[in-house]
């Protein structure tokens, strides 16, 4: 039924929604002219929409508006559409995809295995949809970006899992030779006292140099990182607008262990630390070597190296100012919903504050 043609039905003759939108925006168009949407399908539209070669140089007034983006960004977006928006929406004409059809298809999204989608995900997928429908809008290809009228999921912040300072202590024995024990190599043992002394992300360890070592100050200091998709050089993350470097003090243990890498890869002529065979270590081979490796006395349940920065957060935290934190972590501020401490460990060290109230 067409809301210009009230009370009169009329038989598609099709089986499938995608073929019966399609032969009621024929109609429409043949019956009302209709944008030029009317006979462009999404696929049409969209099929090239992340990809280098793009027609509409997303890229391009991306840059203009001070997007800028990684190369990784629009490989996830086109993702996102392949696997996601083209099954769905790729037959139907750009004028005839509703709010109503994209909000029951967001809402019952699966991964193709059947398993569901977190809520951050589905956003990424609608908000994918919606810079496409967004730039169909602007050709003129429809009167409405149809996506931009369907709300998000609410997305609950989930808080990150930190070692305790026993578990630390298990993992990283002030033994050298028990230390080695767990992490069985010289290289792999600097690379997890690295991140637990840090509180680096794995891409800005996976970048240092040798040169990146500062033994006089008993710390590093490094404006790299590891792109994982493309295993290429790139800057600090700081969300573009934070610090272009990263800094970290190390514990004597730490540079001991950095101390006889470095002899090695000297003598191998090297100029990167952590490369095998001439290749930059991707973050999935340094968790599984973590997960390998960890005493079996630790629970390694919802937790990677990864929690490991986290660890080294939230036993900062409270000691030293916010914008020492944040300088630390390579944040642009100080987030405190990344501070991990329990309140019992808020309330030991409020305990000068003690001093205070009882002179008042």
């Amino acid at each position: 039924m067409f809301k210009h043609i009230p009370g009169k039905w009329i038989s598609t003759g099709k089986t499938e929604i995608a073929e019966a939108v399609l032969f009621a925006e024929d109609f429409l168009h043949k019956e009302l002219g209709g944008h030029k949407g009317g006979k462009t399908t999404l696929r049409e539209f969209a099929e090239d929409f992340f990809a280098k070669s793009d027609p509409y140089n997303i890229r391009q007034r991306d840059k203009q508006y001070g997007r800028i983006f990684e190369e990784t960004h629009y490989l996830k977006a086109n993702g996102y559409l392949r696997n996601y928006i083209l099954p769905r929406f790729g037959a139907y004409n750009l004028t005839g995809i509703t709010s109503l059809a994209i909000e029951n298809w967001f809402l019952n999204l699966y991964k193709k295995n059947g398993d569901p989608l977190s809520n951050d995900t589905k956003n990424r997928i609608l908000q994918t949809l919606t810079y496409i429908l967004e730039e169909a809008r602007r050709r003129g290809f429809v009167e409405d970006n149809e996506s931009s009228k369907v709300h998000k999921t609410t997305v609950h912040n989930e808080r990150r899992e930190v070692f305790t300072p026993d578990e630390l202590k298990i993992m990283f024995p002030h033994s050298d030779s028990e230390l080695l024990k767990i992490w069985k190599t010289n290289f792999w043992a600097t690379y997890f006292l690295i991140l637990k002394d840090t509180g680096f992300r794995p891409g800005e360890i996976a970048a240092l140099k040798i040169s990146n070592y500062y033994p006089f100050m008993h710390g590093l200091y490094s404006t790299n990182s590891v792109n994982y998709a493309s295993r290429q050089l790139k800057g600090i993350k700081t969300s573009h607008i934070g610090k272009t470097y990263k800094v970290g003090l190390l514990t004597e243990q730490t540079e001991r262990f950095l101390n006889a890498l470095i002899e090695k890869r000297k003598k191998e002529r090297a100029e990167f630390l952590f490369q095998i065979d001439g290749r930059f270590i991707a973050p999935t081979t340094s968790n599984k070597y973590f997960k390998n490796n960890a005493p079996l006395t630790v629970n390694l349940k919802g937790r990677t190296q990864y929690c490991l920065r986290h660890s080294f957060e939230t036993d900062i935290a409270g000691k030293v100012e916010n914008k020492v934190v944040a300088e630390l972590m390579a944040y642009t501020k100080f987030n405190p919903t990344y501070d991990h401490r329990t309140p019992e460990t808020i309330l030991r060290e409020l305990q000068p504050v003690r001093e205070l109230l009882e002179s008042r």
